[in-house]
């Protein structure tokens, strides 16, 4: 008998049955394959008092920022492995750094994708720029109800839809051909994908809840070897010598393909993050040569 609480009549099936839910279908198996996850919890203070004291004309900096900044310099300086996929039973370095970042825009129940390319070059107010043009071309294309060029996946039958998806991902993974005018190359879902959720964890009541972990799926069609999610820092007690204060923090958490990197290159990935993180006015300067 289906408890009262979970009545299926009711359920609309349009919103279940969503483009991403059909391309969510082909893109991921059964979780069987091996990852690597871990959660840091990252002392925000410092990152969260630059974002209130470099504000200017035109910029607004946030969290998000940072951590991605952070995150792409560590990959390209610290842990140039991860900047790889599996192509012939060997690991393949990508040609450039590329940063994914989904997030939840205000009043939205679904997640948006942000792909920054040569994202290590970027400083923290170049990649706040770059999403938020990004994030207004999302909306633009909306409003004239324009559909991501993958939706066209979601909208063929399932037997078409698989065999399409089978037959490129064959071409551009299993083979090695880069189909660039098509945007299906081993770049193209990003060397990583960062996932904001920021506003996901701030509807929760910090009273009741705090979000600690969130450990997202690797998605094989991108052959990212890395996922990280972030959520809003909050007050932790936290031991500061011999006293107990309140500092704000917040998880970064990650998975990886352990067939990529393995523990120690996830232990150096996290500590050069957490490094970086410390000194944001050097994440809001453009690299050095």
């Amino acid at each position: 008998m289906t408890p009262a609480s979970l009545d299926t009549a009711s359920l609309d099936t349009a919103s279940l049955d969503t483009p991403w839910r059909r391309l969510a279908a082909l893109f991921f198996g059964p979780p069987r394959d091996p990852v690597i996850t871990t959660t840091c919890e990252i002392d925000a203070e410092a990152m969260t008092a630059y974002c209130e004291e470099a504000r200017r004309p035109g910029v607004v900096l946030r969290p998000l920022h940072f951590v991605a900044v952070a995150a792409v310099r560590t990959l390209k300086e610290d842990v140039p492995e991860l900047n790889g996929y599996v192509r012939h039973g060997r690991v393949v370095p990508k040609r450039e750094v590329a940063l994914v970042v989904t997030a939840m825009l205000p009043g939205a129940d679904d997640l948006i994708q942000l792909r920054l390319t040569e994202a290590d070059l970027a400083d923290a107010a170049t990649a706040a720029e770059r999403m938020r043009q990004a994030v207004h071309l999302h909306r633009a294309r909306a409003q004239r109800g324009e559909a991501p060029p993958e939706y066209l996946l979601a909208r063929m039958p399932w037997l078409v839809r698989g065999g399409v998806y089978r037959g490129l991902h064959a071409l551009t993974h299993r083979l090695g051909l880069p189909l660039r005018r098509l945007d299906l190359a081993p770049e193209s879902l990003g060397s990583l994908i960062l996932s904001d959720l920021t506003r996901f964890s701030e509807r929760l009541p910090t009273a009741h809840a705090l979000v600690r972990d969130h450990h997202g799926a690797l998605m094989p069609a991108g052959h990212a070897a890395g996922f990280l999610a972030m959520s809003a820092p909050r007050p932790v007690p936290t031991v500061v010598g011999d006293a107990v204060v309140p500092r704000l923090r917040f998880p970064l958490c990650g998975t990886f393909d352990h067939r990529v990197v393995d523990a120690s290159h996830v232990g150096r990935f996290f500590a050069g993050i957490v490094r970086r993180l410390q000194d944001p006015a050097s994440l809001d300067r453009p690299l050095t040569s």
